[in-house]
């Protein structure tokens, strides 16, 4: 629990009332957070002010992109380096290169795979 109270150098005083946050989790973490978010919360109701997702979970929260950008041009050129593999250094080269060119689409990423896949089975 927490009180936040204002006082004047003239001695005069403003109780604001005392705010109760339970403790998530029952461990230094748990209770440091809840007099954190006591602490914000006690002196944002004191004076008025209206609270904002600061809690982390927005900053938490993977921005998902739909479609990342990608140039499939030079994908379909990487793919064709992997074909042209013809020995394990050359398909591990060419296949770290295209994997980093898929910019983390899945799909890319998957047709990537079962190229160097294919033509690892031909090595």
């Amino acid at each position: 629990m927490i009180e936040t109270m204002f006082v004047h150098e003239s001695g005069e005083m403003m109780e604001c009332g005392i705010l109760h946050f339970p403790a998530s989790k029952a461990d230094p973490q748990g209770h440091m957070s809840a007099l954190t978010y006591a602490r914000r919360g006690s002196l944002m109701a004191a004076c008025g002010i209206a609270p904002e997702d600061d809690d982390g979970n927005a900053a938490s929260r993977k921005t998902v992109i739909e479609n990342p950008a990608i140039n499939e041009n030079a994908l379909t050129d990487h793919l064709a380096a992997i074909e042209a593999s013809t020995d394990q250094d050359s398909l591990k080269a060419a296949y770290k290169a295209a994997y980093a060119a898929c910019n983390g689409n899945t799909e890319w990423q998957g047709k990537v795979i079962a190229a160097k896949d294919k033509a690892k089975g031909k090595l």
